[in-house]
Order: structure tokens, then C-alpha cells, then sequence
């Protein structure tokens, strides 16, 4: 019964620091694709095979209890290249459980590679500081807070709140290198910036209309009229004259005789 409470109460703690991050923001998604996310429950971790549904946040080092608060999270902006967007849109139409999965691939990831790199930011920073007692740790959420999108019409950027974070080996959170995140979101280009400058060179690529029919409409036209109105004219008007010319001098000549 005290192990059932302690379990109960653990998971209503949880869910209460957590709910602003988990709770509130259970979207992830790009162009057509879009995962309903549902928190991962750390009590029911031992019966992990009865869940079906594959789609579980957050990721993190470590248990929820160690979970820091919400103001040492940043906004990151994770993009793609055109092949995997163009591969993600066409499953989206012809199988879109597979575009979700694939889409779900592409998150795990982009997480191993925020958590390698806060690994090497924290080792870094620890030793410099002579820091010996802290643990590295990370952690990501979906975000579809409409203020964070950047790319609103072709939806090319995946938006998530992480965070990089030293725990202390006694269980708090290390506060003096809350910049770890910012450093590591700028090192990998996953800020804001950086996330529009690939994107809107990839707009071209994505055009929903004008990809299609400006360039037949623009381009066709010049190369079949054009050189057809230039050449036929001069072909069709020369015999014309001479002809003229001709059967106009014969009668007159015969008139005169």
C-alpha cells in the first residue's frame, strides 16, 4: 500500500511540475505530418510492453523528479534537408503511418545529437571549473506554441523546447550553468536564426503553386513561338512577292502587243 501511494503521489508530482512543458503542448509536426504525443509515464515503465502507442515524450537523462524548471528550456528549431521532407511528404499521402514513424525516427535522433553535444559542453565546462560532483543531463518537449513558429506556410521546421543541464551526483539541479542550453542550441544551429536562413532557401523547393505553372507558362512559349513567328514569315512572304511580280509584268506586256 506505501509503495502504491508513494507511486501515485509520484506521478501526480510529475505531472503537476511538468504539465506547462507536457501536457499543454502534445503536438509534433512538420509539413504534412503530425505525431499526437503522449508523456511518458516513468511508473509504468516495468509494463512498457502493453503500450502500443510508440510516441512517447519527453526525452530525457534521468527521472522526471529531476527535471529543472521551465525558465532553463530554450526554443529549438530542428530542420531537415529537401530529400527527407519531400520523402516525408510523399509517404504523408500513400502511408501516413509510415511518415509518422519516419518523422518519429528523425527525433530520436536529433535528441542523441543534443545529448552528445551537451555531454561535451558540460565536460568542458565542468573541467574548466573544476567541477567533479555533476552529472550531464537533457531533455526535449514538443512545442506548437504558435508563437514560436517561424515558418508558418510551408511548415518546413520541427519546433521543440530543450534544455542541457548539470545535475549535482545529490539529485539538484546545478543552477550556475543554466547557459549550458543556449550554447548548445547555438552550436548545433538549431536557433532561430539559423533555422530561417536554411528554410527560407529551401521555399523555392516547396512552392505550392508557383513551382508547378509559372515556368511551363513563362518558358514554353518563348521557345515554340518565337523562333516559328521570326522564320516562317520571311519564308512564306518572299515567294509571295516574286509571284506577284511576275504574273503582274506578263499581262502587261502582252496588253501592249
Amino acid at each position: 500500500m506505501k509503495a502504491f501511494f508513494f507511486t501515485f503521489a509520484h506521478v501526480l508530482l510529475s505531472a503537476f511540475l511538468l504539465s506547462p512543458l507536457i501536457f499543454a503542448q502534445v503536438q509534433f509536426g512538420i509539413r504534412d505530418v503530425s505525431l499526437p504525443i503522449e508523456p511518458i509515464d516513468y511508473a509504468s515503465l516495468a509494463k512498457r510492453a502493453q503500450h502500443t502507442y510508440p510516441y512517447k515524450w519527453p526525452s530525457i537523462d534521468g527521472d522526471l523528479h529531476h527535471m529543472p524548471a521551465e525558465k532553463y528550456f530554450r526554443t529549438a528549431y530542428w530542420t531537415f534537408n529537401a530529400t527527407f521532407l519531400h520523402t516525408l511528404r510523399s509517404l504523408a499521402k500513400t502511408d501516413p503511418e509510415k511518415a509518422k514513424d519516419l518523422l518519429y525516427k528523425a527525433s530520436v535522433h536529433y535528441n542523441k545529437i543534443l545529448q552528445r553535444e551537451c555531454w561535451k559542453v558540460s565536460n568542458s565546462s565542468a573541467k574548466a571549473h573544476f567541477r567533479n560532483n555533476t552529472l550531464a543531463r537533457v531533455a526535449s518537449f514538443p512545442d506548437d506554441d504558435p508563437k514560436h513558429n517561424i515558418d508558418p506556410v510551408y511548415n518546413l521546421v520541427a519546433i521543440v523546447r530543450v534544455t542541457c543541464f548539470e545535475r549535482l551526483k545529490g539529485g539538484d539541479v546545478n543552477v550556475p550553468v543554466k547557459r549550458h542550453t543556449k550554447r548548445v542550441v547555438e552550436s548545433l544551429r538549431w536557433d532561430k536564426e539559423s533555422a530561417l536562413r536554411r528554410v527560407n532557401k529551401m521555399h523555392k523547393q516547396f512552392e505550392p503553386k508557383n513551382k508547378a505553372a509559372a515556368p511551363e507558362s513563362n518558358v514554353t512559349p518563348k521557345n515554340t513561338a518565337t523562333p516559328q513567328n521570326k522564320v516562317a514569315p520571311k519564308n512564306k512572304v518572299a515567294p509571295k512577292k516574286k509571284v506577284a511580280s511576275q504574273n503582274k509584268v506578263a499581262p502587261k506586256k502582252k496588253a501592249t502587243k
